[in-house]
């Protein structure tokens, strides 16, 4: 059984809170504030944001790379950055037409913008550019003995992927139709790239291709608790409340 190295860098932040990476190896980390730090595949610091609103991001994702896409729920507004963290957008909700209370947003393809409204328990895609509802999906209707405890929504080359704490994530195509559940414990939020998702289990990191459900495991070391985690093509990166943590990634893992 693989295990991971020993730590190749790590860095103390305070109230460190979500984290994402782009394709080119760059990590993004968050604090409680909604202020946004950006860092190099080594660990070297490149770049800080200072966001219009002061408040925790429900979302940041950076997987578009050119774009880094920012959501608040208590302040119900997106922001969209370009990849040297200068603002190209800023929306409220109320801007774009929404009324219901939205508590998860991600970015999607052709100006899409999921959203998951808490009023009416349901999933929504519209387009960013317009304020237009392009889908809908009651999941009250869909998963009716859920908890809808929603830890995040991602699109990944055209797929969206629901994850709801202790349950797993709930796979749909991009016009909103079910098509499968993969179960994942626990309430980190999982990483997705290409058909692989990496999620946590116990002393565990598990990579789990959803196309044909073969899964293998990574046995880690002695750590804190984490709160989120994320790969790069050569780190494996976990992110505690004080420490970021990067270790070499294993060959095939």
């Amino acid at each position: 059984m693989q295990q991971l190295s020993e730590t190749a860098w790590t860095l103390e932040l305070e109230q460190a809170d979500k984290l994402s990476v782009d394709r080119r190896g760059n990590i993004f980390v968050s604090d409680q504030n909604g202020y946004l730090r950006q860092f190099s595949e080594q660990g070297d610091s490149l770049n800080i944001y200072a966001p219009a609103f002061s408040a925790p991001l429900s979302q940041l994702d950076a997987f578009w790379t050119v774009s880094i896409f920012l959501f608040s729920a208590s302040q119900q507004q997106i922001e969209i950055l370009d990849r040297f963290l200068n603002p190209i957008n800023r929306s409220t909700m109320a801007d774009l037409g929404i009324t219901g209370y939205i508590s998860h947003a991600s970015q999607g393809n052709n100006h899409g913008l999921w959203l998951y409204d808490e009023t009416d328990l349901r999933l929504k895609k519209i387009d960013l550019s317009s304020g237009n509802l392009v889908q809908q999906q009651p999941l009250m209707a869909l998963l009716p003995h859920s908890s809808l405890e929603i830890l995040q929504i991602q699109e990944r080359k055209n797929l969206l992927f629901l994850q709801i704490a202790t349950e797993g994530i709930y796979l749909f195509d991009n016009q909103a139709n079910f098509i499968k559940k993969i179960p994942i414990p626990g309430e980190v939020p999982a990483f997705i790239d290409q058909e692989f998702i990496y999620y946590l289990e116990g002393d565990y990191l598990l990579k789990t291709n959803f196309l044909s459900d073969v899964s293998t495991q990574l046995r880690l070391p002695d750590l804190p608790e984490i709160k989120a985690l994320a790969l790069t093509t050569n780190k494996v990166i976990l992110l505690d409340t004080h420490i970021l943590r990067a270790f070499n990634r294993p060959e095939a893992f």
